[in-house]
Parts: structure tokens; C-alpha cells; sequence
């Protein structure tokens, strides 16, 4: 298991954490993650792995309600 790679999509998750830095330096600690991107992770994944920004942003445009 990779923790640097987001468990969606195998890119890089760029979390700062994983590199040795702070949670308040990470991209994830100024961003609104949509619920439906963490319920897309699965469970061995949750807690382990954290996704990438594109995938977050991803699924949160994929599940808003058409217009």
C-alpha cells in the first residue's frame, strides 16, 4: 500500500503529512471534500490512504444535480 498515491486514482496525493509535514499544511485542510468522494474509498483504504485534490474535486462536480 502507497500512501502517497490516492486510492482512486493511483496518482499522487500530495499530502503533506505523508511528507513529513503538518495537517495545516496539507491541500485537504483548506478544502470542502465531498462525502461521496471519502465513501468512495474503500474500507481498507479509509484512514490509510488519502485522496488526490483532482479526485476530490472530481466527484464532487459529478455529484452535483444538473442544472
Amino acid at each position: 500500500m502507497d500512501k502517497d498515491r490516492c486510492p482512486l486514482c493511483g496518482n499522487a496525493n500530495l499530502c503533506a503529512v505523508n511528507q513529513g509535514g503538518s495537517i495545516t499544511q496539507c491541500w485537504c485542510s483548506k478544502a470542502t471534500i465531498n462525502p461521496a468522494a471519502l465513501a468512495a474509498v474503500s474500507a481498507d483504504d479509509q484512514g490509510q490512504r488519502c485522496i488526490c485534490q483532482q479526485c476530490a474535486s472530481r466527484v464532487d462536480q459529478l455529484s452535483k444535480p444538473a442544472q
